[in-house]
């Protein structure tokens, strides 16, 4: 997935390990969903050794929750870990997009707002896998022309932790989604004029209120599903 070395030999766990995290970023998977090594190495066509090196370095990550009987888990997330991503998701990539705009060039603008203008787009059609995706290349475009390696790894294995969820908010057939897409195209839109103004703070401002407002957006959700779970107990 990593960018900055676009040619280099890699081994199948390579090639399955970024093939299994964009999975799991893209929200092909979602919070709590199990899955086996035999299952995983059926999908990619392989031995179950070159996943299970793959799932090990996600779990080590904690992408990835590995369970009883060869089983994996994808994580669902605690209030307590979505406020610590959020926390620390804000902090680095706000400094990415700060870092971002005081150095983008025309044409990583024109190739951020072209993202953005795809993503804007997928709304209008309801496209759910067009908005997981577009939101991804609109988010590391900037990251990317941040040319600042050690964020963008990091940045990388945060949204890896939190990737099934946002897909999940986005793909929700409820009050969740609306919030999301609301928020998202509010927010986006400030995060690109920032860019395009060489605006170093309002972009770290914009991309922090995008990533609390989706937070915000899976506590209540939490809450939401907790307080069902109990009127079902009763």
């Amino acid at each position: 997935m990593n960018s900055f070395n676009p040619v280099e030999n890699i081994t199948l766990t390579d090639r399955i390990y970024r093939e299994l995290s964009r999975a799991v970023i893209m929200g092909e998977f979602r919070p709590g969903d199990t899955l086996t090594i035999r299952e995983l190495a059926s999908m990619y066509g392989t031995s179950a050794q070159p996943v299970r090196e793959a799932v090990n370095r996600l779990a080590a990550g904690r992408a990835l929750t590995i369970i009883a009987n060869r089983s994996i888990k994808v994580p669902e997330l605690s209030l307590d870990s979505v406020k610590n991503l959020s926390s620390t998701r804000t902090l680095i990539e706000g400094e990415a997009a700060a870092q971002a705009a005081l150095i983008a060039n025309d044409d990583e603008k024109f190739e951020i707002e072209t993202f953005n203008r795809e993503l804007m787009d997928s709304f209008r059609e309801r496209n759910i896998n067009q908005i997981i995706r577009a939101n991804y290349d609109f988010h590391f475009a900037i990251y990317r022309v941040a040319h600042n390696e050690i964020l963008f790894c990091i940045i990388e294995s945060l949204w890896l932790q939190s990737g099934p969820s946002a897909a999940f908010l986005y793909s929700s057939d409820n009050w969740a989604s609306d919030r999301m897409e609301t928020s998202t195209i509010e927010y986006h839109n400030q995060i690109l004029a920032a860019i395009k103004s060489q605006d170093s703070e309002g972009a770290r401002q914009a991309i922090t209120s995008d990533i609390e407002s989706a937070a915000a957006v899976y506590a209540d959700a939490i809450a939401s599903a907790n307080e069902d779970n109990a009127e079902v107990l009763k």
